[in-house]
């Protein structure tokens, strides 16, 4: 029985090297702030229990029109 090395592509480097970096970075932000009273256009924050949610849309999603 032989044993051969498994073969490294560029691809499978640079996909790995990838995941590698976002299983880092992915940590929970830490970013708080006051809940104002007043809703911004872009930013919607609102209390689920004892979290602080804030949900950050940068606009409508247009799929087109609806058929029957």
């Amino acid at each position: 029985m032989t044993f051969r090395a498994p073969e490294l592509s560029r691809r499978a480097v640079l996909s790995e090297l990838t995941a590698a970096t976002a299983s880092c970075l992915a940590q929970p932000a830490l970013a708080s702030g006051p809940i104002a009273n007043v809703q911004m256009p872009a930013v919607y924050r609102f209390k689920l229990g004892e979290f602080e949610c804030t949900v950050v849309s940068d606009g409508p999603l247009k799929l087109g029109t609806v058929s029957p």
